[in-house]
């Protein structure tokens, strides 16, 4: 049997044309990832979830609600997160404060999702996920010593 070199090569050129299409989406698909950075600098919260069983409170639930986190990258790659959020249940109870710095290992798991990893041995049950999209940035968190699930969304600047 005799093939012509150029039947052979216009016979395969559809799975040729397709491999090479999968090849240019893949290596720039984990350019993406590996190029990607996390959001920093001051953000402001624009919302918050609180979920323990049954049990669902969000900022639309409070009389006040104000929070940012101002992330920092270092010169070790991690992000420090300076949180603060100031909460008032209702008009005749006094406003709380709550301050927290803490320092993340980011995992990314695509261009806009991934893992934050707290280096404070403290809370290594604790999970975070994030999530950026839109103009947001959703950080969703296990917190295992009080058995919830807390939500913060900030806004990313334009």
């Amino acid at each position: 049997m005799h093939f012509e070199p150029f039947q052979l090569l216009s016979s395969n050129m559809p799975n040729m044309r397709t491999r090479f299409a999968m090849l240019l989406f893949s290596l720039g698909f984990c350019w993406q990832a590996l190029s990607a950075e996390f959001p920093t600098g001051t953000l402001n919260g624009t919302g918050f979830i609180v979920e323990r069983g049954a049990m669902r409170m969000t900022e639309q639930d409070l009389y006040g609600y104000s929070s940012s986190v101002t992330i920092v990258k270092r010169a070790d790659g991690s992000y420090e997160f300076r949180i603060v959020a100031h909460l008032q249940r209702s008009p005749t109870t006094q406003q709380k404060t709550d301050k927290r710095v803490d320092v993340f290992d980011v995992k990314w798991e695509s261009p806009t999702t991934g893992t934050l990893v707290n280096r404070n041995g403290t809370y290594k049950d604790d999970k975070t996920t994030f999530t950026i999209r839109d103009r947001e940035l959703v950080l969703k968190s296990w917190i295992a010593r009080n058995q919830l699930w807390e939500t913060h969304i900030y806004s990313l600047a334009k």
